[in-house]
């Protein structure tokens, strides 16, 4: 009884905690555009949003219902799991584009991707044996996955290609492959060509690959500030623990800290 009221309590937390991100982070976009801008880039007719990492279309429903205005966001998706993919295809949602293969820091390049039976947990990286016995405990299903060869591009390049010149929101959700995805975006970065960066680190041990804070924002390149966070992390109680950390531009962010 205590372990069940223990997951409960834990599971309101979670749910508080992601619902004050998510509306911490609409207020602080739609703020930011509405008051802080004054860069020619946001004197546009439409909105570019990124998501990475795709995979069912959650963060596509999120960035519909929180800042769609008039139809003028455009979002430009990329699941490298292509039954996935083709899901979101067959939907044709209204000015969404999905892409069917990776984003990271090389173009044209196959990758191993794990293709994992829990869908969500894919990745360029190989799980650990340790957290597929612990999630089979756990969940008394064994995880397994399919070793597949998926191309990929780079954010720099599909902009490029795209004529894209600046990206209002970017989303990245890769398990474990975030920074390779920056390092594919680094011109864009230093040129400071993205305006908000949301991105997932994991803190604890679920892939034979380590992310870290310090891997982040090295590649930010000291040109974002992080703002926001969408949980409470304490690996002595769960040592597979992530978070979602929203970026913003540092000297958008210089001029917010003024503002009452």
């Amino acid at each position: 009884m205590i372990i069940q009221i223990k997951r409960a309590v834990s599971k309101i937390l979670k749910n508080f905690f992601l619902k004050l991100y998510q509306d911490d982070t609409k207020k602080l976009f739609n703020f930011f555009y509405k008051n802080l801008s004054k860069n020619k880039n946001l004197n546009k007719n439409k909105l570019i949003f990124f998501d990475v990492g795709a995979h069912k279309g959650e963060t596509i429903t999120r960035f519909k219902k929180y800042f769609n205005k008039n139809n003028l966001l455009e979002i430009h998706c990329f699941e490298p799991n292509k039954k996935l993919a083709d899901i979101l295809k067959d939907q044709k949602i209204k000015n969404v584009k999905i892409n069917d293969y990776l984003l990271l820091d090389k173009i044209n390049y196959e990758n191993n991707f794990y293709s994992m039976s829990k869908s969500g947990a894919s990745s360029v990286f190989k799980p650990e044996e340790e957290w597929l016995e612990m999630k089979k405990k756990k969940t008394n299903k064994e995880i397994s996955y399919t070793l597949e060869l998926v191309r990929s591009d780079t954010i720099d390049n599909y902009c490029s290609t795209n004529n894209i010149d600046n990206i209002d929101f970017l989303k990245i959700d890769t398990q474990g492959s975030e920074k390779n995805v920056l390092m594919g975006g680094s011109e864009m970065i230093n040129k400071r060509k993205i305006n908000f960066i949301e991105v997932e680190i994991i803190l604890g041990q679920y892939y034979e690959t380590e992310t870290s804070f310090l891997q982040i924002e090295s590649t930010l390149n000291n040109n974002y500030n992080l703002v926001l966070v969408d949980k409470m992390i304490n690996l002595l109680r769960d040592k597979t623990s992530y978070i979602n950390c929203l970026y913003m531009r540092k000297d958008y962010f210089s001029r917010l800290k003024y503002e009452k």
